[in-house]
């Protein structure tokens, strides 16, 4: 049979010149998505809701499409992986059909679709080894300055995008602040290991590719600078296995040297660089990565949380190692442990097992069939191949693929779009000189002037987010300030200096402008990258100092709630609840501060408006609220459990169960048990006291007056009676 051929020769000028602007606007569009990804969270588009790499790779599918056209060549360019691609892809079509989560299963094998598309587009795009040195270049640069932000976020003079301390303290830790205690840092993603695996990736692939050419003295030290700042990156996120990974690829690189006779200096050098790296972070960071490895066999949270994972997926697998489970559902094995509070909302950390839980063995034999396919043809490039470029290229792309394997055995990347870019890129130039295009040399111009366009479109979207999340970073650390402040005195019962604490974090968190809108700010939880910058301060650490009732509630509710307890603290009920009101405002469904509400009108003697609010802070809870006060409901609930089994239960049990039910909106059970006690111990005014309110409630004034004497009867000194009797007094007499 006849080679199949992927491009033919446009039969005019015209075509002939579509086809050129076709694929310069695809290879723009390749540089702008390896120069934007390791900008992770900086790089949304503003208003579209949507990143420049998913932007760039539909439109570099659109271009690929349309040079099919117009090429009028139908057939798909031969890479060598047709066979495992698509024994993948069927494994995983079948899966679906059984699937414990169907819906998942077929977003998750549309995603896989799209990159087997993303992977074609590329190879069409990619046709000379030039064209892949340059975005392996821009991807390195672009993971440098990155790199260098991160350094930069770790000595305190710019604000990471997520931190995280790595032992256990009793104190808040800025960033920076790497004397006080070691901080997991990643300047512009809000996961870890999407931080630092974009950075080893352009380890790796500029190791070998640039690190085994010859160059001159300035141009290796650039380089060698270049990896520097990409293990350094590595390092402040304290990632032991991308740290591990490097170090193994660094030994290879320096056997290579030796083997080719190259001279020693360059090692050297890169010695050198790595020391002075290390001197520069401090002893802390290289203590807390010893620390963060050997904590591996101890009692981390998060190992912990990856242990229990592996064991819940291991016993789920004899009932689903042969057909899985399928495409994405990992996650719902794992919702079904007995104990899902370990795991701490970890997903499965092994990309191998988790194939193997949702697709079974033959998709694991059809994943791992698909990475030693292309890790074979990498293999016979590196060895094989006749010029040196070509060479340097197939060993770079099988330290790729390494690094790749090694860190998706013990971390949950799977949805990654470079994936696709990268095997393309690697594939390109080899599969258009096995089907012998005439155009493989004609686009191989112009890779400088497509590095820096991509770049002025990609900086022209992640300058302005980035520069304002530095801006907006200040005003966070300050809200955050404030309202650690605040709990600080809370703690003391400095009430009136916690209420000006927390009235400068509400003057901190709302929006302002003057008259001319020229000052004009957003509210703090309108800015951008608010999540970001809060988790980097430790608004979370703060949130639970204040005990607020909830794990993560709105900001400006949380403000007015902290406020009103501070001002209902101090006895100024009334001007509590308007301010709880204030954070019901902003968050509707918070339990706590219906609750604190409730506690409020019910101590102004306002009970059928603090019943409401029981019974609202009740609802919210059985609608799925979480926090504290759903953890205190279900204790309340346990000690009613517990009076009720006693035989009989006495009358001061009955008063504290019905307590109980009151402060949980069931107004109805504790007024039976108030009857109960009222006939079955006459002498409780306690319960006497509780059925005038509710003939209160009721609107029946002279009744309540009557359980109200009876109560007074029963105890003279009874305080609520005597109060209540007096204002319902008074109210008579006002209308009379």
């Amino acid at each position: 049979m006849s080679e199949v051929v992927a491009d033919r020769i446009p039969e005019d000028a015209l075509s002939e010149k579509a086809v050129a602007f076709l694929d310069r606007i695809g290879a723009i569009l390749l540089h702008v998505i390896v120069i934007a990804a390791p900008w992770e969270i900086f790089q949304r588009i503003p208003m579209a809701g949507v990143t420049l790499v998913k932007l760039a790779g539909a439109m570099l599918i659109a271009v690929a499409a349309a040079r099919v056209v117009v090429t009028r060549s139908w057939a798909i360019p031969r890479t060598g992986l047709e066979f495992p691609i698509a024994a993948f892809a069927v494994i995983c079509a079948l899966c679906t059909w059984h699937s414990l989560d169907r819906g998942a299963s077929w977003e998750q094998l549309r995603i896989y679709l799209t990159y087997a598309a993303l992977f074609y587009a590329a190879v069409l795009t990619v046709r000379d080894i030039r064209t892949v040195e340059s975005l392996i270049l821009a991807l390195t640069l672009s993971s440098a300055v990155v790199s260098a932000v991160a350094l930069l976020c770790s000595a305190g003079l710019l604000t990471p995008s997520l931190s995280y301390v790595t032992e256990h303290v009793s104190r808040r830790v800025l960033p920076g602040a790497r004397h006080e205690a070691p901080l997991r840092i990643v300047a512009t993603s809000d996961d870890f290991n999407q931080g630092v695996f974009i950075p080893l990736m352009a380890f790796a692939l500029s190791l070998f590719t640039f690190g085994w050419r010859r160059m001159g003295v300035l141009r290796r030290i650039g380089l060698y600078a270049l990896l520097a700042l990409l293990l350094g990156a590595m390092l402040v996120a304290v990632s032991r296995s991308s740290v591990a990974i490097a170090i193994c690829l660094l030994v290879v690189y320096v056997t290579g040297h030796f083997r080719s006779r190259l001279r020693l200096w360059p090692v050297i050098a890169a010695i050198v660089l790595v020391a002075a790296l290390g001197g520069a972070l401090g002893h802390r960071y290289l203590t807390a990565f010893v620390t963060r490895t050997s904590s591996i066999s101890s009692h981390d949270p998060s190992v912990e949380g990856r242990r229990y994972g592996y064991s819940v997926a291991w016993h789920a697998l004899p009932q689903y190692w042969l057909a899985g489970a399928g495409l994405n559902t990992s996650d719902v094995i794992l919702s079904r442990a007995e104990h899902p509070e370990i795991l701490r909302g970890q997903t499965l950390h092994s990309v191998p097992f988790k194939i193997l839980l949702e697709t079974g063995v033959f998709g694991l034999a059809a994943y791992l069939g698909l990475i030693a396919a292309f890790a074979a043809i990498l293999w016979r490039r590196a060895i094989c191949a006749s010029s040196g470029a070509e060479q340097r290229l197939g060993a770079a792309f099988l330290a790729w693929l390494f690094a790749c394997f090694l860190v998706t055995c013990v971390q949950p990347l799977t949805v990654v779009s470079m994936f696709p870019v990268m095997v393309g890129l690697a594939l390109g130039p080899l599969a258009h000189a096995r089907a012998g295009s005439a155009l493989c040399d004609a686009v191989s111009r112009g890779p400088r002037t497509d590095a820096w366009l991509a770049t002025l479109a990609v900086g022209v979207i992640v300058a302005p987010n980035a520069i304002q999340y530095q801006m907006d970073a200040p005003r966070v650390a300050q809200f955050v300030d404030y309202l650690e402040e605040g709990a600080g005195h809370e703690r003391r019962a400095e009430w009136s200096a916690a209420e000006e604490a927390y009235r400068s974090a509400a003057t901190v968190a709302e929006p302002q402008s003057d008259g001319n809108q020229s000052t004009w700010r957003r509210s703090i939880d309108a800015a951008p990258y608010f999540a970001n910058a809060a988790t980097a301060f430790g608004l979370d650490y703060v949130y639970r100092r204040m005990a607020l009732g909830q794990t993560e509630p709105q900001p400006r509710a949380a403000c007015e709630f902290a406020l009103g307890r501070a001002i209902m603290a101090q006895g100024r009920l009334a001007e509590a609840v308007e301010h709880l009101d204030g954070a019901l405002n902003y968050a509707p469904e918070y339990a706590y501060a219906w609750f604190t509400k409730g506690e409020c009108l019910w101590a102004l003697g306002e009970f059928k408006s603090a019943v409401d609010a029981y019974a609202k802070a009740a609802a919210v809870k059985s609608a799925g609220g979480k926090g504290a006060y759903a953890a205190r409901l279900n204790a309340m609930a346990l000690r009613i459990e517990e009076i009720g089994q006693q035989n009989p239960p006495s009358p001061e049990a009955l008063l504290e169960a019905a307590r109980l039910w009151r402060i949980q909106g069931a107004w109805d059970k504790a007024l039976a048990l108030y009857q109960t006690v009222a006939a079955s111990s006459p002498s409780e005014a306690d319960a006497r006291f509780h059925l005038g309110v509710d003939a209160e409630i009721r609107g029946r004034a002279d009744q309540a007056i009557a359980e109200y004497e009876t109560a007074l009867r029963l105890l003279p000194n009874h305080y609520e009676s005597a109060l209540r009797l007096q204002r319902l007094r008074s109210s008579q007499a006002k209308h009379e």
